[in-house]
C-alpha cells in the first residue's frame, strides 16, 4: 500500500487555495444578502394599542344628546377600509404603512367623521371631520403611539388619565380626556374658525362625552347609548 506524503510546500498552497475560494464565497453571499436587505421594505403595521381605542367595525352607532338643547344625534359607521400607504426612494419601495378609515356619520349634524389610525414609528389615531353643505373640513390628532405607550403630551393635545366616570348612570373605566386644538378650513383651504375641543374617550366605547369652544359659544354632548363591534 502507497503512502503519498505531502509536503509542507504543498500543504501551504493547498490552505492558500481553499481560503482564497471562501473568501469569494463569503463576499459573494454577503454581496447578495445585502441586496436582498436593501430591496426589502420596511413595513409598519397598526399598533395593537391603537385599535384598541380606535377600531370600531361597520354596524356600530352611539347616541349622544345635547347637556344644554337635549336634543339626541346618532352617529354610525358607515365604512371600514385597510390600505397600504407607501413611501418611495430612488424608484424604490422603501416603507409600507398599514392605515385604517373608519367612516362615520352624524344624522343630526350632517357630519361626516373619518377616524384614520396609521402605523408609523408615530402611530397616530387622527380625527377628520366634513361638514357635507358647507364644505368645511378639520382635522386633529387624538392618539399619538410611540414604542407601543400613549404620548401624553405632544405639540397635538395634552392628555389626562381618569379612572372612571360616569355619564347617564353608566360608568366607564380606562378614559381619557383629550385636550386639543382643531382648525377648520374652507373649501379653498383657507382659514375659517379654531375650535378648542375636549374629548372624553374611553377604550372600548370611543367618545363618550365632547365639549366644543368656538368664536359662537361652548357645545357640551353626551353619550347616551351606543352598541360596537
Amino acid at each position: 500500500m502507497k503512502t503519498q506524503t505531502i509536503n509542507s510546500s504543498s500543504l501551504h498552497k493547498l490552505i492558500k487555495s481553499i481560503n482564497k475560494d471562501f473568501k469569494w464565497f463569503f463576499l459573494t453571499f454577503y454581496f447578495l444578502f445585502m441586496i436582498a436587505c436593501e430591496d426589502e421594505p420596511n413595513y409598519y403595521p397598526i399598533p395593537k394599542i391603537l385599535k384598541e381605542w380606535g377600531y370600531y367595525q361597520t354596524g356600530s352607532y352611539w347616541i349622544y344628546q345635547n347637556d344644554s338643547s337635549m336634543i339626541f344625534d346618532s352617529v354610525f359607521v358607515t365604512s371600514v377600509t385597510i390600505i397600504n400607504d407607501s413611501t418611495y426612494s430612488d424608484k424604490k419601495l422603501r416603507d409600507i404603512y398599514e392605515t385604517l378609515f373608519i367612516n362615520f356619520y352624524s344624522s343630526l349634524r350632517t357630519f361626516s367623521y373619518t377616524a384614520k389610525l396609521g402605523g408609523g414609528i408615530y402611530s397616530n389615531l387622527e380625527f377628520e371631520t366634513k361638514n357635507e353643505i358647507t364644505k368645511d373640513r378639520s382635522n386633529c390628532t387624538l392618539l399619538r403611539i410611540s414604542s407601543n405607550e400613549i404620548l401624553n403630551t405632544t405639540s397635538f393635545y395634552e392628555i389626562n388619565y381618569l379612572n372612571s366616570i360616569t355619564l347617564n348612570n353608566t360608568s366607564y373605566s380606562d378614559v381619557i380626556l383629550v385636550n386639543t386644538l382643531t382648525r377648520y378650513y374652507y373649501e379653498d383651504n383657507s382659514p375659517n374658525d379654531t375650535f378648542y375641543n375636549q374629548y372624553w374617550i374611553s377604550k372600548g366605547d370611543w367618545i363618550i362625552k365632547k365639549v366644543i369652544t368656538n368664536k359662537n359659544g361652548t357645545e357640551s354632548w353626551s353619550l347616551v347609548r351606543h352598541y360596537t363591534y
